[in-house]
């Protein structure tokens, strides 16, 4: 028995065939019939048509497992003649069609085919769908901080695009309005111009976040037209992080940190490293200095400082500086002086230094043997004194006269002399902790006559005097540097008279003939090549801060471990040994080449 069944356009054959005994199969003969049956592919859905640029247009299909093929077609009228662009295998289901005109609307549609013996079978024409190939997306949109309250917006090139309009809002979803059109400016500008793909965004709010999208655009005939919007991409300005944090002028127990003062901030906050590893606020500035009062001779201080911007209700703070050690140093006596000087005695003069408690006086038979302590002298004046520090850095009055009378010397022999101021940081019921200075210039005197003081370590400077003159011919670095000791600290100056410690370094370099170094120790530190502790030598300089990209403080290494600088504005320029020259601790040393 034969059955027929029809499923929409296909025709199924069955065939059953019976026996009176039992179920047997069709003969192949039979069945073969079912494939010559030939029925038509089901119609072909067209899912989207979309524009890529301003001219091509792409489309998009279901996939039907049961073809072999797919023709596109195209008109540029809804009842016109459609013309095959093209033709894919039954895998693809898309097909960009190119070399369209921008503005101009497309009608397409697809056809679905089987291939049987040769020829093709058709489905039904899918459905028309019309697009107007526009331009496409702006892509790559991305944003690069110019200050504070500036950002610079960025993107690709649109390719078509004569123009681009930029949105922006503070919420996500709404509110955009233009804030900037790059390129096209009237409906008549059409000229093939050199166009920018970037724009700088003013006057934002720092610390706001903001959203941008940009939409590339063109003129035709005598309209805008606009494509589509970009993702939608989200910013906001921030502070620079405070840098170049130095200490500007201290004494025993206070010091004024300083840092470069930032465009935008109103406001900075300073922390301290507290005992327990936490940073502490431990005030609120609205200059780029802050006074630390109160610490510890010889004790290292960490600090930060963080940038603050309070502005439209919102708060915009900075990341933190780098960190930056503070260590406040007891200054060294400045100048010993001889008198009443006999066979066999003399009296050592010198003015107290602010904070000590007490001097250490050493003697020594020889400028390289061991100074033995011979006398301790207390300052009476401690607590005046310390009180009179708490006014301000510089001192309240004029630091008094000490003295020390030595007897039973020998008749006609040299003896060469140090002071060393001390502190006692301890509190009353406290144990002693006991801060020294480094030690003073040696002062060689010869019973019945004074010699002029000496630094400790090299010969070639044993006559070194504080006023001698500048004109010193084909004189080195060191011997320019060294002339000028006993000169005033001043901020931003370079000599001849008075200096800061890279205009010491400067001036010296100049004046020997060597080559010209920039006015800022990070920048001297920056042009020069860099070398170890162990390779110092005369006139190579000494970099001192937090790190080598933080440098506060410069010194001229004259040998022995001593150096020569610009120290600060209560101490001037004079001799210090390479651990005891700044607050900060050595960072790098450097050749001048």
């Amino acid at each position: 028995m034969k059955k027929i069944r029809w499923i929409g356009t296909v025709c199924v054959l069955s065939l059953s065939i019976w026996s009176t005994s039992s179920l047997v199969y069709a003969a192949p003969s039979e069945i073969s019939a079912i494939h010559s049956v030939k029925y038509k592919p089901r119609r072909a859905i067209l899912i989207n048509a979309y524009s890529i640029s301003y001219s091509s247009i792409g489309l998009n299909w279901m996939i039907d497992e049961e073809v072999n093929g797919y023709e596109v077609y195209r008109s540029d009228r809804i009842d016109g003649d459609f013309k095959k662009v093209g033709q894919t295998d039954g895998k693809t289901s898309n097909f960009v069609d190119t070399g369209l005109e921008m503005g101009h609307r497309y009608y397409y549609k697809i056809v679905a085919f089987r291939e049987i013996e040769g020829s093709k079978l058709y489905s039904e024409d899918s459905f028309v769908m019309n697009i107007i190939p526009g331009l496409a997306q702006v892509e790559g949109v991305k944003s690069k901080q110019k200050s504070y309250n500036e950002m610079v917006l960025s993107w690709n090139e649109t390719q078509g695009a004569k123009g681009y309009i930029v949105s922006m809002s503070d919420r996500k979803d709404s509110g955009y309005r233009v804030v900037s059109r790059v390129g096209i400016t009237t409906l008549d500008d059409t000229d093939d111009k050199q166009l920018s793909t970037q724009t700088t965004i003013r006057n934002l709010v720092t610390g706001k976040e903001y959203y941008v999208k940009i939409q590339a655009c063109t003129i035709l005939k005598g309209k805008l037209k606009l494509g589509a919007e970009s993702e939608v991409l989200s910013f906001k300005t921030n502070l620079s992080q405070p840098k170049n944090l130095h200490v500007e002028e201290s004494n025993y127990q206070s010091a004024v940190l300083s840092w470069d003062k930032l465009s935008g901030a109103t406001e900075y906050e300073v922390y301290r490293l507290n005992d327990k590893g936490e940073y502490q606020k431990v005030a609120t500035v609205k200059e780029n200095t802050y006074k630390a009062e109160n610490l510890i001779t010889g004790v290292e201080y960490t600090y930060k400082v963080q940038a603050v911007r309070n502005s439209d209700k919102v708060i915009a703070k900075s990341k933190p500086s780098s960190e930056f050690i503070v260590s406040t140093i007891l200054n060294p006596v400045e100048e010993i002086k001889a008198s009443e000087i006999t066979t066999n005695s003399l009296k050592l003069n010198w003015k107290e230094v602010e904070g000590a408690t007490g001097y250490l006086v050493k003697r020594s038979t020889s400028i390289d043997g061991e100074f033995a302590e011979i006398a301790n002298i207390k300052n009476s004046e401690e607590t005046e004194n310390s009180e009179a520090s708490q006014e301000g850095l510089e001192s309240v009055e004029e630091l008094k006269e000490l003295s020390y009378n030595e007897e039973g010397l020998s008749d006609d022999t040299n003896y060469f002399y140090q002071i060393v101021a001390y502190r006692n940081t301890a509190s009353e019921d406290e144990e002693e902790e006991i801060v020294n200075s480094e030690a003073s210039i040696i002062l060689t005197v010869k019973t019945n006559k004074t010699i002029l003081p000496v630094t400790p370590n090299s010969i070639s400077y044993s006559q070194i005097v504080r006023d001698a003159p500048v004109n010193i011919v084909g004189g080195t670095v060191v011997d320019y540097a060294t002339s000028r000791v006993g000169c005033p600290y001043i901020w931003a100056a370079s000599g001849p008279n008075s200096f800061d410690c890279s205009g010491l370094v400067m001036w010296s370099y100049r004046k020997a003939g060597g080559r010209s170094l920039p006015h800022n120790a990070q920048a001297q530190y920056n042009c020069t090549t860099h070398i170890s502790r162990d390779n110092l030598q005369p006139g190579d300089l000494v970099f001192f801060g937090g790190s080598t990209s933080s440098i506060n403080h410069v010194a001229i290494y004259i040998g022995g471990g001593m150096v020569v600088h610009a120290a600060n504005p209560s101490s001037g320029v004079k001799y210090s040994s390479i651990d005891s020259a700044s607050y900060s601790r050595t960072v790098g040393y450097s050749r001048v080449n």
